[in-house]
């Protein structure tokens, strides 16, 4: 007995009913508690031999420091996409972080981009 081939019809039901209940909105807008002066790249006060103060005052507090204060951490979380599917729901984000760190001196000697989960990454040293 010879197989036949799915007819287009059929594979489209099969369609349907795999993908019904899903819906992807693409979105590009920052989390409501996230640091929205940052962004994807890092900002142009990062940059070697640049001092404390100047950090602070173009980016503000650290979302995170080391209990030194030789490293900061910036956070940005942006959201790319709403998922539904069926009664739930999620979002889909991307965190940026820009890790400062300084030296004895209070000035910038290393900074790291990443972001998580895009494979996205970048360092100054």
């Amino acid at each position: 007995m010879e197989k036949r081939l799915m007819w287009p019809a059929e594979l489209a039901l099969l369609a349907c009913l795999l993908l019904s209940g899903c819906l992807i909105i693409p979105t590009n807008y920052y989390q409501g508690y996230s640091r929205q002066n940052t962004g994807t790249q890092a900002p142009s006060v990062l940059k070697i031999g640049t001092s404390r103060e100047e950090v602070l005052l173009e980016l503000g507090e650290p979302d995170r420091c080391s209990l030194d204060e030789t490293e900061f951490w910036y956070v940005a979380s942006k959201v790319r996409a709403i998922i539904i599917l069926g009664d739930r729901g999620g979002e889909a984000s991307v965190d940026y972080v820009h890790v400062v760190r300084f030296d004895k001196s209070g000035r910038i000697d290393l900074f790291t981009s990443l972001a998580s989960g895009s494979g996205e990454a970048s360092s100054g040293e």
